[in-house]
């Protein structure tokens, strides 16, 4: 069983019961496009019943943020919205809907939808998609019947924060990253030998990130996001703390293990989250951390890994590369999306907002392509 991009589905999975999210309430910025933005819908604002609203993914809950803003701008008839991963809890997703625990990671928000209980295209519905930054996962129930929706591109690597003397170096190969991460490598200096002997103290996201997932998968697939081999599963060396946020210097720095020191520390990080984290685009939750080379390939233009000052870019050959996804329900009686809801059609569909729109570099990712070879944006992953 494999995740593919796909035309039509035939599997069909009874889909779990409903899970509890549990939600670390976090303060976040509010801002205009170009800049951070807007968290949630409008202070005073209830989406209506008819609207479009998302939960999920903190990777892209700035993109989504910021096409809200814009989108909305243009009257629509359906308007659209998008909740933080974090924040207050609980939320009520639209007028009417009943109030539950905020999704915090994409597969909070997958779960999110499959919960809903209204059908696809009746009325009410609360989760209209979820946010993803991960692939769809044949393991998982809740994304059986469901198609992602790619419309961006980013890379996942690792992060350190630099600091005196320097205990991290600039590049780590993907096999040492596995070894890191199987606790089988276990000191900087043996990675390379001009740095001193120091314990590499590996951290991981909380369990619904799809950072979290897309590196692990990595990790075992040879760099693959999206390959065959199930996750890796970390070694008892592997600090997982329960309110590590994705993304953040910041939440590590708070959850950092009692004897750990900082710049020992390592984490996995969204390369495109960092570069409009470090371009004011997206609130700065760096604090002081950059993103590293894999395999000597950078993450960023020009490359911070080497010292080199911005701006910085997305890069787009990175390794670990991997697409963002926006989450829908299949269209009742078929089996894949063949047809997109018409109120869905002018954000989601391949001629609307968010595939002609595309990002500015302050957001750090790259849009997909609308035409051309290569993955398009409004592809359709599934599972098969």
């Amino acid at each position: 069983m494999k995740t593919v991009p796909h035309k039509e589905w035939n599997m069909h999975i009874p889909k779990k019961a409903a899970l509890t999210v549990a939600i670390t309430a976090t303060a976040l910025a509010v801002g205009v496009m170009g800049g951070p933005a807007l968290a949630d819908p409008p202070a005073g604002v209830t989406p209506a019943a008819g609207d479009i609203v998302g939960v999920g993914s903190d990777t892209t809950q700035n993109i989504m943020n910021d096409y809200s803003v814009s989108y909305n701008a243009t009257s629509p008839a359906h308007k659209l919205y998008s909740w933080n991963a974090t924040g207050t809890t609980p939320i009520t997703a639209k007028a009417g809907c009943a109030n539950y625990a905020r999704p915090n990671g994409s597969s909070a928000g997958v779960t999110a939808l499959n919960n809903d209980p209204a059908a696809y295209n009746a009325s009410g519905v609360c989760v209209d998609f979820a946010r993803s930054s991960r692939y769809p996962d044949a393991t998982k129930a809740s994304d059986v019947d469901k198609t992602f929706l790619a419309y961006a591109k980013d890379v996942v690597t690792w992060a350190a924060k630099p600091v005196s003397p320097k205990l991290t170096p600039k590049t780590v190969s993907t096999a040492q990253l596995t070894a890191i991460y199987s606790c089988t490598l276990t000191d900087w200096h043996t990675i390379n030998s001009a740095l001193p002997s120091s314990p590499i103290q590996p951290y991981l996201p909380q369990s619904g990130s799809g950072t979290r997932n897309s590196f692990l998968k990595a990790l075992s697939n040879s760099g693959n996001v999206n390959g065959p081999n199930a996750a890796l599963v970390p070694g008892a060396c592997v600090r997982q703390p329960a309110t590590l946020e994705e993304n953040s210097g910041v939440s590590l720095q708070a959850n950092l293990q009692a004897g750990d020191t900082i710049g020992d520390a390592l984490v996995p990080y969204s390369a495109g989250k960092w570069v409009a984290q470090s371009r004011g685009g997206d609130v700065d939750n760096r604090n002081g951390f950059t993103v590293r080379q894999i395999d000597s390939v950078p993450a960023t233009i020009p490359d911070v890994a080497n010292g080199a000052a911005g701006p910085y870019s997305l890069n787009p050959s990175g390794k670990f590369a991997r697409l963002l996804f926006n989450v829908l329900k299949n269209q009742p009686g078929s089996t894949g999306l063949d047809k997109i809801w018409s109120n869905y059609t002018p954000v989601f569909g391949k001629a609307g907002y968010l595939c002609t729109h595309p990002l500015s570099a302050n957001e750090g990712f790259i849009s997909l392509p609308t035409s051309g070879t290569g993955t398009l944006c409004g592809a359709k992953f599934g599972i098969s």
